[in-house]
């Protein structure tokens, strides 16, 4: 029997998971040009990988929602890792909404949450703000900002964004073989 350290890295089985890994690997790649605006646990790249996410999920024709708003942290002793705007513990940020669902693949910038986080919608961390195109709005808005979320905004990434996306979709579409 092989030890611990030596058995199979887990990974995601269920659909959502499936993609998650696949958007955050994607998000990975774009980090590696972008070193100092988007860190190894994905915090600053949460408007880009819920972007690449949605528009995945409504290629394979899921009606999914891109959401911009704020999570609330103060649970967490204090504990803030997001890199730009946030009062206490309130941090800006993006993720998916799909039927009554909260899809958020950078979750992890917050502590002890898993690399795929999924919740309820009535999940009382995450308040909403900006759904759907007023999301996209408010994106726009990240362009004209200073700094490291200049560089964060999907807008200025987005033909990586759509090739990502695509890549995901084809990859992630259940096969037809009975």
């Amino acid at each position: 029997m092989k030890p611990a350290s030596h058995t199979k890295r887990h990974r995601p089985q269920t659909f959502f998971g499936r993609v998650g890994a696949l958007v955050r690997r994607a998000v990975h790649r774009l980090r590696r040009a972008f070193p100092d605006t988007i860190g190894a646990d994905l915090a600053g790249g949460c408007a880009i990988a819920s972007s690449i996410l949605a528009a995945a999920l409504q290629r394979l024709g899921l009606r999914a929602k891109l959401v911009v708003g704020v999570y609330d942290d103060r649970r967490a002793a204090g504990f803030c890792a997001t890199w730009f705007r946030f009062v206490g513990c309130l941090s800006s940020h993006a993720w998916v909404e799909l039927d009554g669902l909260i899809l958020d693949v950078t979750a992890t910038q917050f502590r002890g949450h898993p690399a795929v986080y999924v919740t309820d919608v009535r999940d009382h961390r995450y308040y909403a703000r900006h759904v759907g195109q007023h999301a996209k709005r408010a994106l726009l808005r990240w362009t004209m900002a200073k700094g490291a979320a200049r560089y964060q905004a999907p807008v200025l990434h987005a033909r990586f964004v759509r090739l990502a996306a695509e890549e995901i979709a084809l990859t992630a579409q259940p096969s037809c073989a009975a």
